[in-house]
């Protein structure tokens, strides 16, 4: 009788502390599980991966810290991903300082880890290391959303005329014949492609306003909870595929040939599931065994 009252009264800061070694551990001994690969995942690795070097990879970082440990390990992978294959990276965001600040850490992160390899010997077909303005660019962010996106299939220039740094478009090698989003070609005959990485209802504006206009290659990455009503383009064949939280960061990582924050970060998220599971079944277990006593 004492063990099923046991069962209902289990302290917090039991459940707690086993929720924080499930959460950690997985972490700390830098483990990660195989995940299925799912076709919507694979179409945007295939798609990126077959762009002849030197296209275009946009990617809109419209999200904030909260969603951070599901879409940045995206934005890494995707950027890890466009620098191995000679591609050049153009980043912006709708949220503000936001989606600035987020943007700017996940695309740094990757540039100075594909920097070191460089300079390890890991990548023998650079022999040079990446250069801002010149590999990459970060147009930073302005106000306005669909205005921002329309200018963009007109003119780049017209909705960001610098860089975050302050420097001219004109000035910088990797705008050198890249006017506007329409550059980036047709999903039949690809120059590059547009990634909007979101926590909300930035990648439906995306698509409805900027992609049906310009009709270029678009794919979306989201956090798990919006991923379904991204489905509908999909469908419709408007966006290439689609990286559905954790899970489809983790996928890309495991396309892309290396085990990153999210393929870590799903086996503790399993694991905190199956502990959640366990305790809610050893909690009613021994609530209706102490009832019927």
């Amino acid at each position: 009788m004492r063990f099923l009252y046991l069962l209902t009264t289990i302290d917090r800061r039991i459940i707690y502390g086993l929720v924080f070694l499930a959460t950690t551990l997985p972490f700390l001994f830098k483990k990660s599980p195989s995940v299925q690969i799912t076709p919507e995942v694979e179409k945007v690795y295939r798609f990126i991966d077959n762009l002849p070097p030197g296209s275009r990879i946009v990617i809109s970082a419209d999200y904030g810290p909260s969603s951070m440990p599901e879409i940045q390990p995206m934005l890494y992978g995707i950027c890890r991903h466009a620098f191995t294959k000679g591609h050049r990276v153009y980043l912006l965001t709708h949220w503000n300082y936001q989606g600035l600040i987020a943007g700017q850490d996940g695309i740094m992160s990757a540039v100075r880890d594909f920097n070191r390899e460089i300079r390890e010997g890991k990548h023998p077909e650079r022999t040079d290391t990446l250069i801002e303005g010149v590999d990459y660019v970060s147009w930073g962010f302005r106000p306005g959303g669909v205005a921002v996106m329309l200018l963009m299939n007109s003119d780049i220039r017209m909705a960001f005329s610098r860089d975050v740094r302050g420097v001219l478009l004109d000035s910088l090698p990797a705008m050198q014949g890249f006017r506007n989003l329409r550059d980036l070609g047709t999903v039949e005959n690809p120059k590059g492609i547009l990634i909007g990485l979101e926590a909300g209802f930035t990648g439906d504006v995306w698509v409805i306003y900027g992609q049906a206009q310009g009709r270029w290659p678009m794919a979306l990455g989201s956090t798990a909870v919006v991923t379904p009503s991204y489905y509908t383009y999909l469908e419709a064949g408007q966006i290439i595929g689609i990286l559905g939280g954790l899970k489809g960061a983790a996928e890309y990582e495991q396309l892309a040939g290396f085990k990153g924050q999210a393929s870590i970060g799903m086996l503790s998220q399993s694991i905190v599931h199956i502990l959640v599971v366990v305790l809610i079944f050893l909690g009613n277990l021994g609530f209706f065994l102490a009832r019927r006593k």
